[in-house]
């Protein structure tokens, strides 16, 4: 899986996108955090957090139980080839990291539990 390049990352647009959950998944070394989305008039993707650190959860799913739709997704670069990421989940809360590299991958199958 390549990471996205700079002006890749630049060019992801997910206003109005499904936020569809995050999970961890450890078949990586480093700590990946896995955000499964659906952009507007687009396939259902993850986004592949490598290296992820300073996840802050504000998320209220009283009201939905599906997917919450985002009103922006923030990708601000920062100092050693960090992003910082921003879902802003309007009413519903946000969802904010750092992490060292992103790259983007078709979504997992679902496991029933």
């Amino acid at each position: 899986m390549n990471a996205l390049t700079d002006a890749e990352v630049e060019q992801l647009f997910w206003s109005d996108a499904d936020f569809l959950g995050y999970y961890w998944d450890d078949r990586f070394d480093d700590p990946t955090l896995v955000v499964r989305v659906t952009p507007a008039n687009a396939e259902t993707v993850e986004l592949v957090c490598h290296w992820t650190m300073g996840l802050k959860l504000d998320v209220d799913y009283k009201t939905s139980v599906n997917g919450l739709l985002t009103w922006q997704v923030e990708f601000e670069p920062m100092p050693e080839r960090r992003w910082r990421v921003v879902f802003d989940l309007a009413s519903h809360g946000s969802v904010e990291f750092e992490c060292l590299g992103l790259s983007l991958r078709p979504p997992a199958p679902v496991s029933a539990v």
